[in-house]
């Protein structure tokens, strides 16, 4: 307690010094009316060429061009020839939640009813073999199809 006191007077001791001679040259510069040692720059005037100017960027700026009014296909008097659809694999039963990485390797968290789980490319879940890992896709295949899982 005795420390903390002695602490906080010195402090405010020191406080009041630092201040003090702050207050007394800024009064001695004001009084001996001596001009300041602080020289500037002479101010240049630049001139722009603004036929010079140009938007710097890659694509095409929208507020330059006109409006374009959507066009409408008519609708097709002919419904196309119907392809016997090949199966797709069956929704995965688990939810993907994001990666885990690290400096050796990368890891998918799937989340299987109240069970949290890693997996690796070339892991399989479910039936499903993970093919490849992103921040916020994972891709899943079965059969030979692909399925793609974005993380929520």
């Amino acid at each position: 307690m005795k420390t903390d006191k002695a602490i906080t007077t010195v402090l405010l001791l020191a406080s009041i010094v630092i201040w003090g001679l702050i207050i007394f040259r800024l009064v001695k510069l004001n009084r001996s009316g001596a001009e300041s040692s602080i020289q500037t720059a002479p101010h240049r005037q630049t001139e722009t060429d603004t036929s010079r100017v140009q938007l710097m960027l890659d694509y095409p700026d929208p507020f330059l061009k006109p409006l374009e009014s959507p066009v409408r296909q008519p609708a097709s008097i002919h419904a196309p020839p119907s392809r016997p659809k090949t199966p797709e694999p069956a929704e995965p039963g688990f939810r993907f939640h994001g990666i885990i990485s690290n400096e050796a390797s990368t890891f998918g968290l799937i989340g299987e009813k109240e069970k949290m789980r890693l997996v690796e490319i070339g892991d399989t879940i479910c039936g499903f073999t993970v093919s490849e890992l992103s921040t916020d896709i994972i891709m899943l295949g079965k059969n030979g199809k692909n399925i793609e899982l974005k993380s929520e």
